[in-house]
């Protein structure tokens, strides 16, 4: 990578960061509890369908979606993915990639992402809907703005990022849980 390429990185990680504190500052300063979520991912087939499931379980009262930035749609989750979920006591429900659009951003009080790809991506496409973006690996202990896509990864690796999921939307949603006032 060269000192250009890691210079925009740079500044693209503390632009998000940022984004995120500030979305973050706004939700527990008494901001209106959210009631609808959206998970989004590059493909929509495994880490937002993954938090999407996890957060359905943690966050009932609360309508939660994902979507991705792929344009094909209608693909399904991979094997390794469901065999993953399983080895954490998770089952996905069975569905497709979906596209995310300007009419689903609107519709949806926070949108989490989950690496600066997706930022940079969800910033040209939506840049008014900002103040509604989350970073999920912020929610690691440590954070950090990334969670790593387990398209092509192997079933150890695949496991060790579903848990970091796992973990951010446990924590996402103790914030999201507590009492007004925050």
């Amino acid at each position: 990578m060269g000192i250009g390429t890691r210079a925009r990185h740079f500044l693209l990680g503390r632009s998000a960061v940022k984004q995120h504190a500030a979305t973050l500052a706004a939700l527990e300063g008494g901001a209106h509890p959210p009631r609808k979520l959206l998970f989004l991912c590059y493909g929509n087939i495994c880490r937002s369908p993954v938090a999407e499931a996890l957060a359905r379980q943690a966050l009932p009262h609360l309508e939660i979606a994902s979507a991705g930035f792929f344009e094909p749609t209608g693909r399904r989750t991979p094997a390794h993915i469901h065999d993953a979920c399983r080895s954490l006591g998770l089952s996905l429900p069975p569905g497709s990639s979906k596209r995310v659009n300007a009419d689903m951003v609107r519709a949806f009080d926070l949108v989490v992402l989950h690496d600066l790809e997706n930022y940079q991506m969800f910033a040209g496409e939506f840049p008014d809907a900002l103040d509604k973006m989350l970073l999920l690996g912020m929610f690691l202990d440590p954070p950090q703005p990334n969670i790593s896509d387990p398209y092509i990864s192997d079933p150890e690796e695949t496991l060790a990022i579903l848990r970091q999921i796992r973990d951010a939307v446990a924590r996402l949603a103790e914030l999201l849980t507590r009492p007004s006032g925050r």
